[in-house]
């Protein structure tokens, strides 16, 4: 079993030494412990990630944004070791503790009427069996990405991914969404992924001229009849230069059981 840190928000093609270890080991590897960005049930960092919220986010940042921030970094983690196949299972460390301590959990609220916070609900996105994931380093939170052109063609993989023992066909929607909340360029196309294996799907997008900062969502549905929900994959772009850059903070509704 391998606990893997990595920085925050890479590209799915990341492959740092420890998973190179695991990817070449002759033995069955999961991947036990990621992220590295708990948090207490109140909002508070956990002991071991207070300075993690604070360069990310500063020391004044309220509990709904490290949650949201904590949602998304593990949303991209997640996205970015399942796209790794040859792992033999990914486990979200961990779905519930003790509070207050060196970690954290997925709950906001007491013991005795916990609440799924952010982070749990967009696990049952970038969980789910048959997903799209967009390949593409996060613009909103890494400090060292410059911008993109207005008006520039923006090219990137979509890669699907699969564990189901049949070939998954489905619809996804690829949409670019600006900080109002208005949508800004759609575009759809049909995949179909094989049977235990991942799918890497070439995009092409032209990125609309008014400079700020915007949100890609991938939405795959996939033709299952158990499991018919829409599966959500997103990054945060920036575009032109701004003083500062605002972003739609998208909620998802949970996956259907």
């Amino acid at each position: 079993m391998q606990s893997i840190w990595t920085p925050i928000l890479i590209d799915l093609q990341y492959r740092p030494d420890r998973l190179r270890t695991a990817i070449g080991s002759s033995a069955a590897q999961l991947v036990n412990e990621y992220g590295w960005i708990w948090l207490w049930r109140d909002g508070r960092p956990a002991k071991l990630t207070v300075n993690n919220y604070r360069y990310y986010l500063g020391a004044d940042a309220t509990a709904q944004q490290r949650r949201r921030l904590q949602a998304y970094w593990l949303q991209c983690q997640t996205e970015w070791l399942r796209s790794e196949r040859s792992l033999a299972g990914v486990l979200a460390f961990c779905y519930l503790t003790n509070n207050y301590g060196f970690t954290g959990d997925w709950f906001v609220g007491d013991i005795a009427d916990l609440q799924p916070g952010p982070t749990l609900k967009w696990f049952s996105n970038c969980f789910a069996p048959a997903a799209v994931f967009i390949d593409l380093v996060d613009e909103r939170y890494t400090k060292y990405v410059k911008p993109h052109r207005p008006g520039e063609e923006l090219t990137f993989n979509l890669v699907g991914v699969n564990d189901y023992s049949r070939d998954v066909k489905g619809q996804v929607v690829l949409r670019l969404i600006d900080a109002r909340g208005k949508e800004a360029s759609r575009q759809q196309r049909e995949v179909v992924i094989a049977a235990y294996d991942k799918l890497y799907v070439p995009t092409a997008m032209v990125l609309p001229a008014e400079a700020g900062g915007y949100l890609l969502l991938a939405e795959f549905t996939p033709q299952i009849e158990t499991s018919p929900s829409t599966v959500i994959s997103r990054r945060y772009i920036r575009i032109g230069k701004s003083d500062e850059y605002g972003f739609y903070d998208y909620e998802p509704e949970p996956l259907e059981d």
